[in-house]
């Protein structure tokens, strides 16, 4: 289960994505095939109005996210796809029940990217 969320905020913008530790596993899988081909990998397209469709593109100087209607396009360079998929294998294998990762370089106007498990139900997103 994947659920992908742009959360605007006048002071801390982010980009949430919710999931089960199957869906964190599918995240780790598209960010180490983007680090590995730099092509796009799209994550989830979802029927639900308020989830979007990820688009992960590894062949980026820096790091940058481009919002549209449904669609969130991050770019980030292929090296750091890497780091962020090892960041999230070593929190998917601890054994708790709930947590989150911030994937985020701290540089200014960056918008991170959230990761969490078991922190929300599918209400959250309706």
């Amino acid at each position: 289960m994947l659920r992908i969320a742009y959360m605007p905020s006048d002071f801390h913008p982010l980009v949430l994505i919710h999931a089960d530790r199957i869906g964190v596993s599918e995240v780790i899988q598209a960010l180490k095939t983007t680090a590995g081909s730099k092509s796009d990998e799209v994550l989830l397209t979802s029927d639900s109005a308020n989830t979007n469709r990820l688009i992960i593109n590894g062949d980026a100087s820096e790091v940058r996210l481009v919002i549209s209607k449904d669609t969130l396009y991050w770019q980030i360079p292929s090296d750091m796809a890497s780091y962020y998929a090892s960041e999230l294998m070593a929190f998917n294998k601890r054994d708790e029940p709930s947590g989150s990762v911030l994937l985020e370089q701290g540089v200014l106007g960056e918008m991170p990217v959230k990761v969490t498990l078991g922190e929300f139900d599918d209400a959250f997103f309706e």
